[in-house]
Formats: structure tokens, sequence, C-alpha cells
């Protein structure tokens, strides 16, 4: 494919932009390699996928007609929550299938010969992807949902930000609350039950600080500092208020069979999306030491290693010196775009010529932004935009936290944050269900924030009529 037909794609779709701190090995494990599972849920799989890297910097892009097609499929071949559940429990077998195949990499993996290395990396990889496997689905599903939610309440003449956010809510805790509950109580444990409390949260959570550009290893001495940073107990009250505040809209508003389907089905997703990035998380402790031998035999940064698809993970390759150098061009700036059977990779000029031609004026000029509630409140703040992962450190009490989708490793950063605001983000967004647990004004789905706002300018964040405004 030519840098100029793929321009001609990508400028007559329209596309949801994601925004990621990660590398293309990760990235295009649990993305491009999955996209083509997912039929048997919804009818349909995705056709492509195109991704954009700059350093640690991505932005993953969804063909807006994919997720439809995806969407409408799931509603068209499912009609009860059982069913949903029964993919479920498939995608939980596929994972777990996977994960025992992989089992865990060797201790010592300086041992393995480079045949028996990359053996390893590539059973790891497929239990990477099978964290995601059928459960790609979900954005599609999610992105339909959000249409039909405010279809029922347009019909009823009664579609505003506080009902969309009602039936929208999340009913049951996200892995990320729970493990701050668990923070909490190291917090407040004497020595030797704090002992006990942080060797279980290690075991239950120690993956909880990884993402897509590396796996950390928790010390101790890691989850005894950030239980000294665990300000407030989390409270489920919320998740309680919030289910009997969707049974009495729902009865109130009088909704069919068919519409309660859809409410239930973005309640059973979150928890499943949830459930997704444990797995994944997970995986990727034990694939990060495997990435870094490789990189280490192929005598290239681990970074720059990462720069490579799960595809091209075979012995050949990393013996050939020609495939090496091919890697290492690919660093700080390459795009690939990823059909079923086939990825297109650009670097250097072809790369600068698709960035020329997809750059889209920055609109700074732009007073008011709109997008959708995620959860209500009115706040002022300084903006920090959290572009790259290590921006993610540098937000400071009181501002107002904007990047293009917030992750799990922006937990520190919410913490401090006023508010948060997104370009992207639909019913299920980390961002939406975050935000409501900690009952922080929060707009998703502004498209632009990102490209319409900089680092410290002064803005009010009004999250009751979903609306930010530069002051």
């Amino acid at each position: 494919m030519t840098k100029e037909r793929l321009v001609e794609i990508l400028k007559n779709k329209a596309w949801m932009v994601q925004g990621f701190n990660g590398l293309p090995l990760y990235l295009h494990t649990v993305a491009s390699n999955t996209g083509w599972m997912i039929k048997p849920i919804t009818g349909v799989n995705y056709s492509h996928f195109f991704l954009r890297m700059d350093g640690t910097r991505a932005k993953y892009y969804y063909d807006e007609a994919d997720l439809a097609s995806i969407g409408f499929g799931y509603y068209k071949k499912n009609k009860t929550v059982k069913q949903l559940k029964y993919f479920i429990r498939l995608h939980k077998q596929d994972y777990l299938k996977a994960k025992r195949l992989a089992k865990k990499n060797p201790k010592h993996l300086q041992t393995l010969s480079l045949k028996e290395l990359v053996r390893v990396a590539q059973k790891t990889t497929k239990e990477l992807s099978m964290a995601v496997g059928t459960a790609h689905c979900i954005e599609g599903i999610s992105f339909v949902s959000e249409l039909k939610i405010k279809e029922m309440l347009d019909k009823r003449g009664l579609n505003n930000h506080e009902n969309f956010q009602i039936l929208s809510a999340a009913i049951k805790p996200s892995f990320l609350s729970q493990a701050q509950m668990m923070l909490w109580q190291i917090k407040n444990a004497k020595k030797e039950k704090q002992k006990i409390l942080v060797k279980r949260f290690l075991k239950k959570f120690g993956w909880i600080d990884n993402s897509y550009v590396k796996a950390i290893v928790l010390s101790h001495e890691d989850v005894v500092k950030k239980s000294k940073a665990q300000k407030y107990l989390p409270t489920f009250e919320k998740l309680k208020n919030n289910k009997s505040s969707k049974a009495r809209l729902i009865k109130e508003l009088g909704l069919s069979e068919k519409e309660k389907f859809v409410i239930n089905t973005v309640e059973v997703c979150t928890s499943w999306q949830d459930d997704r990035k444990k797995y994944l998380l997970e995986t990727l402790s034990w694939l990060e030491p495997v990435v870094e031998e490789l990189a280490l035999r192929v005598n290239i940064p681990t970074e720059n290693f990462k720069f490579i698809h799960s595809r091209e993970l075979t012995y050949p390759n990393l013996t050939s010196p020609k495939f090496v150098k091919l890697l290492l061009n690919r660093y700080p700036k390459s795009d690939s775009y990823a059909i079923k059977n086939k990825i297109f990779i650009f670097t250097e000029k072809d790369s600068a010529y698709i960035e020329k031609c997809l750059n889209k004026p920055n609109n700074q000029r732009l007073m008011e932004l709109k997008g959708m509630v995620a959860c209500k409140g009115f706040v002022k703040g300084r903006v920090k935009i959290c572009a790259s992962y290590h921006d993610i450190a540098k937000v400071k009490k009181g501002e107002i936290l904007v990047t293009s989708m917030t992750r799990p490793e922006f937990l520190p950063a919410m913490q401090k944050a006023a508010g948060f605001v997104t370009d992207e983000g639909g019913v299920t967004s980390h961002a939406g269900i975050v935000s409501r647990e900690m009952n922080k004004p929060c707009i998703i789905g502004t498209k632009i924030a990102t490209r319409v706002l900089k680092d410290g300018d002064m803005v009010e964040v009004d999250a009751n009529k979903g609306i930010v405004r530069k002051i």
C-alpha cells in the first residue's frame, strides 16, 4: 500500500481517535490482533485500524462505520443478557486457556536460547491477545448503546445529561476502587497487619501500575508509599445510589424490555471491560521481562524493540540484520495500518507525509467546548494536558486534567485533579467510571479538547451542562 492510498482512506472515513501512552507491540497485540475475533458476537469484525506513534504517545484510529456495524450487529444477534454473559464466559475461558499454555515465564530467561525465548514471547503475546479477544467488541457495543439511550430519552422528551448519566452509570465497583480501598486499609494498619495486607495487595494488584508502555514491578515499599498517598476512603455508597436511581428512572420512563436490554448491556459491558483491563495488565507483568531480554539479545533499546508487531516476532526476523535495521528506523515516529492478514508500516519520509496530510488546525481561538457529561458538577482550574506517560506525574492539586482518554495509570493524577476533560470516551469509558466513583466533574467526548486547550489555560468545567469554557 502506498502512502497516498493510505491518506485517501484516512480522509474518506470518520474516525474515533483514542489516545494512549503506549508502544506498538502491546497496542497492536491487544487491538489489531483481536479485531477479527468478534464475529460470533456481533456478526461482523473490524475492517481496519490505523496507529500513529510519536515516542510513547500513540493515537489509535477506529473507523466509526466499523463501530456502528459492530454495535448494531450485536443488537441484531442478541436479545438477552444471558446471551451476552455466555460470550463473556467464553472470553474468560479462552484467556485462561492461553494463560495456561503460556504459563509463567521461566525465572532464568537468560539461560534460554534465542529460539526458545522467541517461543515464550509468541505464547505470551498470544495470551495478551486473548486478554482482550472477543471483548474487543465492547467499543462498538458502547458506541451504539450511547445512541440508543439518547434515542429512548429523546422519544420521551427527557434527553438531558442527568438522565443519560443515571441510565449509563456503573453499579459495581471497578478494580481501581477495590485497590484504593485496600490501600486505605494498608495506610491505617499497624506494622504486622500492614505487612500482611501489603503482601495480599501485591498478589491481587501487583500489576496495577502497568501500562502499554511498560510493566512496573511494585515492591513492598512502593505499596506503602502508594497507601500514604491515598487521601480518602473509597465508598461504594454512590454505586448503591446509582442502582436505585436507575431502577426508579426506568420505571418512570416505562421502558420496554427491548430498551431495558440496552441498559443492562451497558452495565454488563462496563464490568466486562474492567475484567478485560485486569487480564491484559496482569499479562504485561510477565511479558515485559521477555521483551526486555529479547531487546538485549538483538542489541537495541527496549523502547525501540517495542516498535515490532507481534506477527513479526519470529526467529528468522530477530536474526536478520536487515530486519533489525528496519525496526530501528521505526522509532520514534512511525505509522501502521492493519487489516486482517496484513500490516503496512510507514517510517521516516512516508510517515512525515502522512502527518502533514492529516494535520488539522488547532482551533486555539475557540473559547467553548461541548461534550457529554460523565459526572455532574462545576469547577474552575488551570489546564494540565496529559499527552504522554511522563505528563501524569506533573499534574498538581486542583488542576483540570485534559487528555485524549484516561487509563488506569492516570489514577494518581486523577486523585489530585479537580475535574477531567477528554477528547474521546463513551458510556463505559475509564474517565466516566472513575469520575463517578470520585464524584469529580467530568466531560468526555469533546473531540478537540487537547487541541484547543493548552497548559496553564484557566477554564471552568460546567459538567451540569456539558460545557468547558476558557476564562
